[in-house]
């Protein structure tokens, strides 16, 4: 309210998450998921816009939502239907990641019909990495991204536009399994978006990691990701920089190249 018009909103339709990862802690801070009536949220979504400056050629929307696309025919579907109605230039991000499998055909159109631009697809592990993808609730899995990439270029999307996250730093994670993870989603013809681990208190992966990095579990300070690289045994702190340099190299290479090869090996 502080500013004389935005030009950008951020957005929220739910609160809390179905899964329930070893190392997030929504579940913490929402024991269940609460989503907004469509009807609700599609009032607040009018009583916003004056704020923004209606006369850009693009307006762009952020969903911030930790489970956008959960139960999506009572809830996603039909905001995105009545959004459709709206004559305005909206672009909508969803910097947050985006459950694969929930990204079906009649979504993926939905989604494109509704000029969606950053979308982010959390896979986190590759099915070669099991035990993070059992960490991760088994919400995921390889098959799962094939689908919601297929599902999403078959809409009009470009492969090379789309962005596929892999998390980093989790306790005990090997440099191979990263590196194996981020392998496949680069394979599949989309970006790689690097999500560096933060212990947080409440967590089951908390104490472990806590003692794998040695930093005070009582000093929040140091339960970031800006600092737990430099504290990694595993990997050295320039190597892991050499390694998110390669995978922006990887990601600028898809985006120059038009006739990229989408096979996975």
């Amino acid at each position: 309210d502080l500013y004389p018009q935005l030009n950008y909103l951020t957005l929220i339709t739910s609160l809390g998450c179905p899964f329930h990862c070893d190392y997030c802690a929504s579940r913490n801070l929402q024991p269940h998921l609460q989503q907004l009536q469509p009807e609700l949220f599609l009032q607040q979504l009018h009583q916003l816009m004056p704020m923004l400056n209606l006369t850009q050629s693009r307006i762009n929307l952020a969903f911030m939502d930790d489970a956008l696309l959960t139960d999506a025919d009572q809830h996603i579907t039909p905001i995105l239907r009545q959004i459709q109605k709206i004559d305005l230039p909206l672009y909508f991000h969803c910097p947050n990641g985006l459950h694969c499998r929930f990204v079906t055909p009649e979504i993926a159109e939905l989604m494109y019909a509704n000029r969606f631009r950053m979308i982010r697809l959390s896979l986190e592990s590759a099915d070669s990495a099991a035990r993070w993808q059992k960490a991760g609730d088994n919400k995921t899995s390889e098959r799962d991204l094939i689908r919601a990439v297929e599902n999403l270029e078959n809409t009009g999307y470009r492969r090379a536009d789309l962005e596929g996250y892999i998390l980093t730093g989790l306790p005990g994670q090997t440099y191979d399994e990263i590196r194996r993870s981020a392998q496949f989603v680069h394979h599949l013809g989309i970006q790689v978006r690097l999500c560096q681990y933060s212990p947080i208190p409440g967590t089951k992966l908390f104490v472990l990691s806590c003692q794998e990095y040695g930093v005070d579990p009582h000093e929040p300070l140091l339960h970031n990701n800006s600092i737990l690289p430099a504290l990694d045994k595993r990997i050295t702190l320039n190597d892991f920089q050499k390694f998110k340099d390669y995978i922006q190299f990887l990601n600028r290479d898809l985006q120059c190249d038009e006739n990229h090869s989408y096979g996975i090996i």
